[in-house]
C-alpha cells in the first residue's frame, strides 16, 4: 500500500488539463502542492466557483448598489483583522513619547474603531471584486483606490487625535500603515479568490476555518510570483 505522500503525488499527477491530457502541474509544482493537496483543491474550487466578471461590470454594480455592497454585505471578518493589525502599529508609534502609555492606548483605540468600521466596508468592496477576470485587473485597481481612500480618512482621524492630545506622532504610524495596506489589500483579494475571508457567501465558512487555512494561503501567496514566472517561462518554451 502506498503511503499518503505517494497517493497525493499520484492524485495530482492524474489531474489533466483540457489541453490534450497534459498534467496540470509540473513535477516541481507537484511537490509544492502535495503539502496539503486536499486543502488546495478545496480552495481552488472555491476560487473558481461562479462565472468570472468583468471589472467594468462589477464597478458599475458597486456604484448602483452601494448600500448592498458596503453595508448589507459589510465584511466583519476583514473588520476584525484590520483592527487587530493596525492597533499595534499606532500603539508602539506613540508608546515612547511623554505620557506614552496613555497616548498609545488612545491612538490604538481611535484606529481600532476607525479600522473596524472602514475595514468591514473595505473588505465588502474587495469581496465584490474577488471574481473579476482576469484577476490582475482587480489587483491593479481596487487595492490602490481603497488604500488611498482609507489613508485619507486615517490621516484625518489621527490629525484630530494629535491636535486634541497636543502631540505629533501620526506620520511614522501612517507610513507604516500604508506599507501594510499595500500588502494586506492584495492579500485579502488573493485569499477571497480562494474562498477565505468571505461573508454572506454560499459556503458560509467560519472565521476559525479561515484562520486554519491561512498558513496554506500565505504559502501560496508568497510562492505565487515564482510559480507564475515558472509557468510563463515553460509556456514560452513550449510555444518557441
Amino acid at each position: 500500500m502506498k503511503d499518503d505522500s505517494a497517493t497525493n503525488i499520484d492524485s495530482v499527477s492524474e489531474q489533466k488539463s483540457v489541453n490534450g491530457g497534459e498534467s496540470e502541474f509540473s513535477s516541481g509544482e507537484e511537490i509544492l502542492f502535495t503539502i496539503d493537496e486536499a486543502t488546495y483543491r478545496e480552495f481552488e474550487a472555491s476560487a473558481l466557483k461562479g462565472k468570472g466578471e468583468k471589472l467594468g461590470e462589477t464597478f458599475l454594480y458597486v456604484i448602483k448598489h452601494p448600500i448592498e455592497t458596503a453595508i448589507i454585505k459589510w465584511n466583519w471578518k476583514a473588520a476584525v483583522l484590520s483592527a487587530l493589525l493596525r492597533a499595534p502599529i499606532f500603539f508602539f508609534s506613540y508608546f515612547f513619547k511623554k505620557d506614552g502609555l496613555k497616548l498609545a492606548l488612545g491612538a490604538a483605540l481611535a484606529q481600532s474603531v476607525f479600522r473596524f468600521l472602514f475595514g468591514g466596508v473595505n473588505g465588502a468592496i474587495i469581496q465584490a471584486f474577488s471574481r473579476v477576470e482576469p484577476a490582475w485587473h482587480a489587483v491593479l485597481t481596487v487595492p490602490i483606490v481603497l488604500a488611498v481612500m482609507s489613508h485619507i480618512i486615517e490621516f484625518a482621524v489621527q490629525t484630530v487625535y494629535d491636535h486634541q492630545m497636543g502631540v505629533q506622532g501620526r506620520w511614522r504610524a501612517i507610513l507604516i500603515s500604508i506599507a501594510v495596506s499595500a500588502v494586506s489589500a492584495v492579500f485579502n483579494l488573493f485569499a477571497m479568490r480562494r474562498g477565505a475571508l468571505l461573508v454572506k457567501d454560499e459556503s458560509k465558512q467560519s472565521l476559525w476555518r479561515d484562520l486554519k487555512s491561512m498558513p496554506w494561503i500565505i504559502l501560496e501567496f508568497l510562492s505565487f510570483p515564482l510559480v507564475w514566472t515558472y509557468r510563463r517561462s515553460r509556456s514560452r518554451r513550449a510555444n518557441a
